[in-house]
């Protein structure tokens, strides 16, 4: 897997991840609350003219069709050494009629287990539906993060590359 962000996003990815290690949604989603400031934290909010259980189905399926995968990873250290690890890429649901939690989580060999995306989902009216997406940015999140605004809007047929 590559990782694409810059210095700087790596840091505050750091930063957040030792300061608070959010271990639920609430938590992954209070913590960038509070970081809000910072560039590399994410909040998207943003209205679909689809109803919550419609929406919330469609991003379940794709997430569960997509996202769940385990990938390998091999990283060429110094002198040539290989390091091999893996990553499992997870997503959960949590949909009643009033609101709905999507998110997904990556799982490392090692056991760390970090957030990728929290994204939650309130009936705005019948035929409308509020989304909020929380994620951190650096690769995979701002293509998982396109790919669930493309879902909850009912469209991208495809899969995010993870890789």
């Amino acid at each position: 897997m590559k990782i694409k962000a810059g210095w700087p996003s790596l840091f505050i990815f750091a930063l957040i991840s030792a300061c608070a290690n959010p271990k639920t949604p609430a938590e992954f989603r209070q913590t960038l609350q509070d970081y809000a400031s910072l560039s590399a934290t994410h909040i998207d909010k943003f209205e679909v003219t689809r109803p919550l259980n419609e929406v919330a189905q469609f991003v379940k399926r794709k997430a569960n069709e997509c996202l769940n995968v385990t990938l390998q990873i091999s990283e060429r250290g110094s002198y040539g050494t290989v390091t091999k690890s893996s990553a499992r890429f997870e997503p959960f649901a949590v949909i009643s009629a009033k609101e709905a939690e999507i998110y997904l989580t990556e799982t490392y060999s090692s056991g760390d287990k970090i957030f990728i995306i929290v994204a939650d989902f309130y009936p705005a009216s019948k035929t409308k539906t509020k989304v909020e997406l929380y994620y951190i940015w650096g690769d995979p999140r701002p293509v998982v993060a396109k790919a669930f605004r493309q879902w909850a809007n009912g469209e991208g047929k495809g899969c995010p590359d993870l890789t």
